[in-house]
């Protein structure tokens, strides 16, 4: 991460990661659909044969039918389903949901890179800090 600080590239990404919902699924986001080109509607990008993921159909006439509970499966929080989670300092970025498919299949929970390896991670946004205020005084 620093040679590539180093070379000019940006850690605007890491910084998004860390506000709130910066680090969940697309698939988690209540408002996030995936259309098919035969009308059905997905959730995840990843799962298309997976029968959860087909949350919902798009008719002839143009409606859309949404099965709720389905989609309930994508979006709900991990962290209302994992303690470990519910107290994680960590919670606002990523809300349990960096990847619900994985919390579907049992597979346990991931967490983001950014609280993972937040050791490595914040001495290198206070040295851009510094960096940007010295070169903006």
């Amino acid at each position: 991460m620093t040679m590539a600080m180093e070379a000019g590239f940006g850690l605007q990404t890491w910084k998004d990661a860390m506000q709130l919902y910066g680090s969940i699924c697309y698939a988690a986001s209540p408002r996030h659909l995936v259309i098919g080109s035969d009308g059905t509607i997905y959730k995840c990008t990843v799962a298309f044969n997976d029968p959860r993921n087909h949350v919902g159909h798009i008719d002839s006439e143009g409606n859309l039918n949404l099965n709720e509970d389905l989609i309930g499966l994508w979006t709900k929080s991990g962290e209302e389903t994992d303690a470990e989670c519910r107290d994680c300092s960590f919670r606002p970025p990523c809300q349990g949901n960096l990847c619900p498919l994985e919390r579907m299949d049992g597979r346990g929970k991931r967490c983001p890179t950014q609280k993972t390896q937040i050791v490595q991670i914040l001495p290198l946004l206070a040295h851009e800090a510094r960096a940007s205020i010295s070169a903006n005084p």
